[in-house]
């Protein structure tokens, strides 16, 4: 895998001249959004001032806008990924495969339990895997939603990775910031079958304690795992990286990781009246910054977990 300097060295020389095309082609889609816009702005008047025609007139062409709008953002968006995170991906690490569409299973997500409630809408948009002699791991970037659509309950990255020795129970790491404000709720609507043995676990590191809040089911095995130093630095220096907090779940033979980020992170920005072209970049050199702390994680916690006859016993 490549460094990430010599990631972004590659981002700045042949992935910035795709960003500016795909910039230029979306000149069109920016008009289109203002005369959307504009025309919203006359209906509304035409509705105030009872001119019926002028209505009319404005909500067919509201009608045109919007379908010439989405198309030629969908088309914006396909071109984004097919040109700049394709090849990016593949320079990073040939064994990398990106995939446009989500191929991260909905039933895999709920697993996590990093959403307690029922999911109205699941989205994959992107989806990364990474496979090495050792293990695979799966990642993508995540939008549930929950009370039909009406709010977004996770947003960012969700990974996960197969490890050969099992945990004997669920250990469950959140910010802490979450836990001050959504201890309790989080106490009571976690799954009904990890309720009862699930404790709050003090690893007895200020800063980290700080930083997180770790529930488990056999508090030895957690405070086990995280008795290891460079683990806790490695998660606290994540933690920095990301918008709204790492979280983390070990389980069986699994590792779940969750990284809050706007939804849709891995999208091309459109804005109307600002200038895209450095937002853009910053959306592509944080898209692989994510990528990398996900990978960072997985390839300390597997090797700590492969270095052990067994994690629990």
């Amino acid at each position: 895998m490549k460094s990430i300097g010599e990631v972004f060295n590659y981002i700045e020389i042949t992935i910035v001249p795709n960003l500016r095309l795909l910039e230029k082609k979306m000149s069109t889609e920016k008009m289109v959004a203002r005369v959307y816009l504009i025309t919203f702005a006359a209906g509304f008047a035409s509705v105030i001032y009872g001119n019926i025609l002028l209505f009319f007139v404005c909500f067919f062409i509201l009608l045109a806008s919007f379908y010439f709008a989405h198309k030629i953002g969908k088309a914006s968006c396909d071109d984004f990924q097919k040109d700049v995170l394709e090849p990016l991906f593949s320079f990073v690490d040939p064994q990398i495969k990106y995939y446009q569409e989500g191929g991260m299973s909905e039933k895999e997500f709920v697993k996590s339990h990093f959403v307690n409630e029922s999911i109205s809408t699941y989205e994959n948009k992107n989806y990364i895997t990474y496979r090495t002699q050792k293990y695979t791991l799966h990642c993508g970037d995540v939008e549930a939603k929950a009370d039909n659509d009406q709010n977004i309950v996770y947003g960012g990255l969700f990974a996960y990775v197969n490890v050969p020795n099992a945990y004997s129970g669920d250990i469950i790491v959140i910010p802490d910031h979450f836990a001050n404000m959504f201890g309790s709720y989080i106490k009571e609507n976690l799954q009904p079958r990890m309720l009862d043995d699930l404790r709050k676990t003090t690893i007895d590191d200020g800063e980290f304690d700080h930083a997180f809040t770790v529930y488990s089911s056999h508090t030895d095995e957690a405070r086990r795992l995280f008795d290891d130093m460079r683990l806790r630095d490695i998660l606290l220096a994540a933690s920095k990286k990301t918008q709204y907090g790492l979280q983390l779940r070990f389980s069986g033979n699994k590792i779940y990781i969750g990284i809050g980020m706007m939804p849709n992170f891995f999208e091309l920005s459109i804005d109307i009246i600002k200038d895209d072209a450095k937002r853009n970049v910053d959306t592509v050199k944080q898209s692989v910054q994510m990528f990398y702390t996900a990978v960072d994680i997985v390839e300390y916690l597997y090797q700590s977990n492969e270095s052990m006859s067994s994690v629990n016993r």
